[in-house]
């Protein structure tokens, strides 16, 4: 029997941790490759001096994507854990890559108001008799636009596209911004009594960001009516994702019939075994 258990690293890297039943007497040092047939894990290895639990001496796997390539710094150690030792490693993975967007702004607060106020006062617009309020509006906009341009050009910019945390409240997002004021005021004087209100400010907004996030989460339990409505919420704090993977080995068109298969030679198998025993299940 093959037990695993999926260890979620990050988002996009996953390892997979079991047991095997292989010997390891003598504290010989064991190395194992196997290869499975998902199609995203690679063979694994994984090199020991002793075994991995206290009583059956049987050796646990460990199995990485494809894309993880380097396992380093593995211990072995007990920390009391049933029959289990505890299997300590380090991977090389990458950080998750940040999405960015493109926006365009205008610098309204360099505006030159001298100017500005120079060329609203030559506008001259053509007026005509058959003349609508709509067609003025639109000629007033078209030249007030114009203006604007010249004085506030539009800039492209690209930031990180970071989706705000629903626990920020009014509360955390002022002390922000009294936090950036007070970091201004310490990097421009650069004095010791400026670097101690910024934090000051740093650690008022840590410790409010913690509070609001325990009301948010506290709320939330306390909001689940029902065990389900529980047990959706630790799946989505826990990161699960709503939608359930098909397998990509198998084809579209061959899914179905690969389910049906497989679900009509289970209910064969027990029940032939129900028959041979007579209809008492072992």
């Amino acid at each position: 029997m093959f037990y695993l258990l999926f260890i979620p690293l990050v988002l996009e890297t996953t390892a997979i941790a079991g047991n095997k039943s292989f010997t390891c007497n003598n504290n010989k040092q064991i190395a194992y490759s196997g290869q499975l047939s998902y199609p995203m894990f690679s063979h694994s290895a994984l090199r020991v001096n002793n075994s991995f639990r206290r009583k059956t001496h049987t050796l646990d796997w460990l199995i990485l994507r494809k894309d993880v390539t380097s396992i380093y710094g593995t211990q072995v150690a007990d920390k009391a854990l049933l029959d289990h030792f505890v299997i300590a490693f380090t991977i090389a993975i990458d950080r998750p890559k940040v999405e960015k967007k493109t926006v365009t702004s205008r610098n309204i607060k360099q505006l030159d108001h001298e100017e500005l106020s120079k060329d609203l006062k030559a506008i001259a617009i053509e007026h005509s008799p058959n003349d609508t309020s709509t067609s003025l509006v639109e000629k007033y906009n078209a030249t007030l636009e114009k203006l604007l341009k010249k004085h506030a050009p539009l800039r492209a910019r690209t930031i990180t596209d970071r989706t705000s945390a629903p626990w920020i409240n009014a509360d955390v997002k002022l002390q922000k911004q009294q936090r950036r004021q007070a970091e201004r005021v310490w990097r421009k004087e650069k004095t010791t009594v400026k670097r101690q209100i910024y934090q000051y400010h740093h650690k008022r907004v840590k410790k409010t960001i913690n509070n609001a996030k325990w009301d948010y989460f506290r709320s939330k339990i306390l909001s689940c009516s029902t065990s389900k409505a529980l047990f959706r919420l630790t799946s989505t704090l826990g990161g699960r994702s709503k939608t359930t993977p098909l397998p990509d080995q198998i084809s579209d068109d061959k899914l179905p019939d690969s389910f049906c298969a497989y679900f009509h030679d289970k209910v064969k198998k027990l029940t032939t075994e129900l028959d041979s025993k007579g209809g008492k299940p072992s």
